[in-house]
């Protein structure tokens, strides 16, 4: 029987993964949905959602680096399956549902031009400086507040049994279900310009410093 591969250009990350802890970091398991937009035979442009999996290394890779609105190359391989939903037609045929699956081969992570970063940077500083919650005279560069990526981390179960993530991943396994956060994990910045407010609080803190001879990092 031949092997379907698939092809997922330009997907977005529609929610966060979720990582399923294996016996060993070979088992490895990580799911995420991805939004695909195709167009259709009337013209018009359609979105689809498609259940990827990771294994192995590249589940560590899905949830260090993927998130929701995450932008995606993807290659794999198509696989298909189908559930018993336990009802029946009045055929008396069983309703059954065919779900499509794509499991990782590798993936490219994508991202917004420089260009339009720039925009969305720029707007967001004159909406802050128009809003008074800026100082005017405040000079500051994308590259001073442009997110760093860093660098992957191994799964730590004792860590994750705190926050119960992995990474930006939401962590399962049979046995605890969904990890609960055993304490208060730190509340992430989603809101962009209250995002940019505490960087540019932080840079301006780190100049104080540094005029008043203290070395800030």
């Amino acid at each position: 029987m031949g092997e379907f591969k698939a092809l997922l250009t330009g997907a977005r990350i529609a929610g966060d993964p979720t990582f399923i802890p294996g016996a060993d970091p070979s088992k490895n398991h990580a799911i995420v949905t991805a939004m695909v937009n195709r167009r259709g035979r009337d013209g018009k442009d359609y979105s689809e959602d498609v259940t990827v999996h990771f294994w192995n290394k590249s589940a560590g890779v899905a949830a260090n680096y993927l998130c929701k609105g995450k932008q995606v190359n993807i290659e794999g391989r198509l696989n298909t399956r189908t559930i018993d939903t336990g009802q029946v037609k009045p055929n008396g045929k069983k309703i059954l549902y065919r779900i499509v699956e794509v499991n990782a081969i590798r993936v490219e992570l994508l991202g917004d031009s420089l260009k339009e970063m720039q925009t969305a940077f720029d707007n967001g500083i004159v909406a802050l400086k128009n809003a008074g919650t800026l100082n005017p005279n405040t000079q500051i560069s994308l590259n001073d507040v442009l997110p760093k990526k860093g660098p992957m981390v191994d799964f730590n179960p004792a860590l994750s049994a705190q926050t119960g993530k992995y990474g930006h991943a939401n962590v399962w396994s049979k046995d605890r279900g969904s990890w609960k956060p055993t304490e208060a994990a730190p509340v992430a910045v989603t809101d962009e310009v209250t995002a940019l407010k505490a960087q540019i609080a932080l840079l301006e803190g780190k100049k104080a410093d540094a005029a008043g001879g203290v070395n800030p990092f």
